[in-house]
């Protein structure tokens, strides 16, 4: 599908005009170092929210977890029927994602350094070049670093009722990508210095936000005795 390169970009408009992009997985587990897609979405949102999209089932060629399966709730026989072989899904979301980053557009993600980890994994796996994300904007991180002492979860759900976002059926992906763009803008609305950064200075501030915000967890999760994190938990937004 080739909708994303129907219409032209404004070189000269400031990136937090759009149009905005957004991707999301649903995937056989919860490691993005092991799992893989089951569905991929790719939405592309004008100014005046109107969306285009393209959703995909995967076969990922490894089992689906329970507890993945209890979440989005894509069956064996769906992924069988419907879904396109994982080398196919690496190479049509290469494309996709392509046109946002060569155009300096942002690409918005929930959690982001989980389907990049993924979306990197399975480029390698298909011999797809890697990306260059420095387009990527996280809710996650800006809500983390813009709302630092409040309390609460910070799942996707949580932040759409706190930020007043309506969704769809969360844990389906177009329904994700969506939410998550429509969350990231009403982030932005609240913090509107946010839009002050460049796209690539923005993305060096959440690599610096996220490696400030893996440091205090560790320290937290380490001062109550729990097991600190990974060295792969400091990193965004490959994990590898």
């Amino acid at each position: 599908m080739q909708f994303l390169t129907d219409d032209p970009f404004r070189s000269s408009a400031h990136w937090s005009e759009g149009p905005w992009f957004g991707f999301d997985l649903e995937t056989t587990g919860a490691d993005p170092r092991v799992d893989l897609p089951v569905q991929i979405a790719v939405v592309k949102m004008d100014s005046f929210g109107n969306v285009e999209k393209d959703v995909f089932l995967v076969k990922p060629g490894i089992a689906v977890s329970d507890g993945a399966r209890s979440v989005h709730k894509i069956t064996d026989a769906q992924i069988e029927a419907e879904g396109i072989e994982l080398s196919d899904a690496a190479n049509r979301l290469h494309s996709l994602l392509s046109v946002p980053i060569a155009n300096g557009l942002p690409i918005v993600a929930m959690n982001a350094y989980f389907d990049v980890t993924i979306s990197e994994r399975i480029f390698d796996i298909a011999g797809v070049a890697k990306l260059n994300w420095k387009n990527i904007i996280d809710p996650l991180i800006l809500d983390r670093k813009y709302e630092k002492f409040r309390k609460g979860s910070r799942k996707l759900k949580d932040l759409c009722l706190y930020y007043k976002v309506s969704t769809g059926e969360l844990h389906q992906a177009l329904d994700d990508s969506i939410a998550t763009l429509l969350l990231t803008k009403q982030i932005i609305l609240k913090y509107p210095e946010i839009s002050e950064f460049t796209i690539e200075n923005l993305f060096e501030m959440q690599q610096q936000w996220h490696h400030e915000w893996a440091i205090d967890f560790d320290k937290w999760k380490q001062s109550k005795g729990y097991e600190g994190l990974t060295k792969y938990d400091f990193k965004w937004p490959v994990a590898l």
